[in-house]
């Protein structure tokens, strides 16, 4: 016995492929949960963020990034521009950042050092002891 497929004809709606079934019952679990109030509970409230990072940008041959306390917190941060690699970061140069209004603008020389992938974090401790950690957008340079 031979077996031989057909080519649906044109305007034959297609079989639901595997990701829509997937999505398909999903949305019918998530429809379900709401209607019986079985929905998880909400997150709790996050607590305004302390911390922020500025737009990593390269200026002549300097990768230059900044960060910040923010909303009259205060703490401990470090601010830190990094350097793509397939293994991960790696951390090229940093300032801190202390106290209440602290800010810290880093910049790397990467003369010579090729094409990368670059970005800035902070990665501090608020004063209450919690951490907060930000990253900035990529850049991709040639240097």
């Amino acid at each position: 016995m031979v077996l031989r497929l057909r080519r649906p004809s044109p305007g034959t709606p297609r079989p639901a492929t595997r990701r829509l079934r997937a999505a398909a019952a999903l949305c019918t679990a998530a429809a379900i949960a709401l209607t019986t109030g079985a929905a998880a509970p909400a997150a709790p409230a996050r607590a305004a963020d302390c911390l922020a990072v500025g737009d990593t940008y390269l200026a002549f041959s300097e990768v230059t990034g900044s960060g910040w306390f923010v909303n009259g917190c205060s703490g401990r941060a470090d601010v830190t521009v990094q350097r793509g690699h397939w293994w991960g970061w790696e951390n090229m140069a940093t300032q801190p950042v202390v106290g209440a209004g602290g800010s810290a603008v880093v910049r790397y020389n990467c003369a010579g050092s090729g094409e990368y992938e670059y970005r800035t974090v902070i990665n501090g401790q608020r004063a209450d002891g919690s951490a907060e950690f930000h990253e900035s957008n990529h850049i991709t340079v040639t240097c």
